[in-house]
C-alpha cells in the first residue's frame, strides 16, 4: 500500500493532534534567531490547522515507513494492514549535484531515534546507515580486498513536488527551508562527534564525516539524496543561533518586515508568527480574499529591522510581496 493511500484510505477520519514540541530541539538548529529565543523561553506557538496537521501527519509516517514496518488499521476492511521498511528496496540511491551514492540494500539502518545532546539542546536521529566500501590493498603479492564501513546520519523529509524540485538540483543553503535541513544534519554530526563516533552493540564506527538528507516527493513516492558533509563553519553558526536560548533579551530577527507588505517567505510558515509580531510591536493578519498568506498591517518600530539578516549577512533572496507563498 502507498504512503497517500495509508493517509486517505486507511485514515479517514484521523484525528488531528497537535505535536508535542520540546521548547527549543535540534530542528531549531537552523531557524531565525528570534524562533529559537521565542521556542526556549516559552512563548505561545500556534496550533496547526487541518490541512496543515493532515500534511504534518502524512509526513511523519512517511518518514516512519522509509526505515520501519508500520501497522495500520483500516476500519472499512476492518483488517491491519502494513507500509514499508521502504529503504532496502529503493536500490542505489544518488545524489544528482555530487554524484555520491548510497546502496540501500547493502547499507543497515541503525540508531534509529537515537538521542543527541548539544549544551542540553537535545535532537532524535531518524538514523545512521552503515555503508560498506570495498576496497583493495595494492601493495601485496596479491590483490586483496576488505571492506569498510562507514557511517553516514539521515534525516528523511517529506515535501511536495515544488519543494522535491527545488532539493534536486538547487543549492541547499541558498533556501530559508533547505538551509534549516542542512543545519539540522550538521546538529546530528556535531553530537555525535562529540559522543566518540557511532557505535553498535560495542562497536565504533567512528565519527561520521557527512549525512544524506531523504527528500520523499509526497507527489509521486519519488526519492533522492542529497549529501551535506560536515562544516565547522556551518556548526560555529549553529553554537551561536541556539545560543540566544539562553539569552534574556531577544535577538534581531533574521528577517525584516515592511508595514504594508507581505512578511517574508519563511515568516509565512513559521509557527511563533503572531508571538514574533507582538516582539517586533507589529501586527500581522491574513491577505485580502483572493490572495495567500499573511500581512504585516502595522509595525510600531518601523524601520528599525529593516537591515534584519541571516547568518551570513544575506535577505531573503526572493521578494516575498511577489511570490505565492511555498508549501513545505
Amino acid at each position: 500500500m502507498g504512503i497517500i493511500a495509508a493517509q486517505e484510505s486507511l485514515f479517514p477520519e484521523m484525528e488531528l493532534k497537535q505535536k508535542e514540541w520540546a521548547k527549543l530541539s535540534g530542528s531549531h538548529s537552523g531557524h531565525c534567531r528570534m524562533e529559537i529565543w521565542l521556542a526556549a523561553n516559552g512563548w505561545p506557538r500556534e496550533d496547526r490547522e487541518g490541512a496543515s496537521m493532515r500534511t504534518m501527519n502524512l509526513g511523519t509516517l512517511a518518514e516512519l515507513a522509509m526505515f520501519d514496518k508500520v501497522i495500520v488499521f483500516d476500519p472499512v476492511a476492518n483488517a491491519a494492514d502494513s507500509i514499508g521498511p521502504w529503504w532496502p528496496e529503493m536500490g542505489v540511491l544518488k545524489d544528482p549535484v555530487s554524484g555520491e551514492s548510497i546502496d540501500c540494500q547493502k547499507s543497515e539502518i541503525v540508531l534509529r531515534q537515537a538521542e543527541v545532546d548539544i549544551d542540553g539542546v537535545m535532537g532524535h536521529l531518524d538514523g545512521v546507515a552503515l555503508v560498506p566500501h570495498l576496497k583493495f590493498k595494492t601493495n601485496l603479492p596479491e590483490l586483496e580486498a576488505e571492506v569498510k564501513i562507514e557511517p553516514v546520519v539521515l534525516d528523511a523529509k517529506t515535501m511536495p513536488g515544488l519543494t522535491w524540485k527545488r532539493n534536486y538540483d538547487g543549492d541547499l543553503l541558498e533556501n530559508p527551508f533547505s538551509r534549516e535541513y542542512v543545519f539540522q544534519l550538521q546538529f546530528y554530526l556535531e553530537g555525535l562527534r562529540r559522543k566518540g563516533g557511532v557505535v553498535v552493540q560495542g562497536k565504533n564506527y567512528g565519527v561520521p564525516k557527512r549525512a544524506a538528507l531523504v527528500c520523499f516527493n509526497k507527489e509521486n513516492s519519488k526519492v533522492i539524496l542529497r549529501f551535506v558533509h560536515y562544516d565547522e563553519s556551518l556548526v560555529a553558526e549553529m553554537h551561536e543561533r541556539l545560543s540566544w536560548g539562553r539569552s534574556e533579551s531577544e535577538p534581531k530577527p533574521d528577517w525584516p518586515w515592511q508595514k504594508g507588505k507581505p512578511v517574508p517567505l519563511r515568516c509565512q510558515y513559521c509557527d511563533y508568527r503572531q508571538s514574533c509580531a507582538g516582539v517586533r510591536g507589529a501586527t500581522v493578519v491574513e491577505a485580502e480574499k483572493g490572495a495567500k498568506g499573511w500581512v504585516c498591517s502595522s509595525l510600531t518600530t518601523e524601520g528599525k529591522d529593516e537591515q534584519g539578516q541571516d547568518g551570513e549577512g544575506h535577505q531573503d533572496a526572493r521578494k516575498a510581496d511577489a511570490l505565492p507563498p511555498e508549501e513545505d
